[in-house]
């Protein structure tokens, strides 16, 4: 999980940010949302791959000092 429980960008875009392009209703501003919504979404994406990217190998990394560290000590 990204989040601590804390409120953070990736529950504020899911919560809020998400939705909001939606809710524009001439013509000119759905235009302008649709672009927004692409650049956002394409962030978003990006940002969220690689900060689980960036988790999974800390937690992978972790383990193996742990591991490490249990076998150091049974020698």
């Amino acid at each position: 999980m990204i989040s601590d429980g804390e409120d953070c960008f990736f529950r504020e875009y899911k919560r809020k940010l998400e939705k909001l392009y939606d809710r524009f209703f001439t013509e000119r501003g759905t235009k302008l949302a649709a672009k927004r919504r692409a650049a956002a979404e394409a962030f978003y994406g990006s940002l969220l791959m690689e900060a689980e990217g960036t988790y999974r190998m800390g937690k992978e990394r972790l383990s193996e000092v742990i591991k490490d560290s249990c076998r150091r000590k049974q020698d």
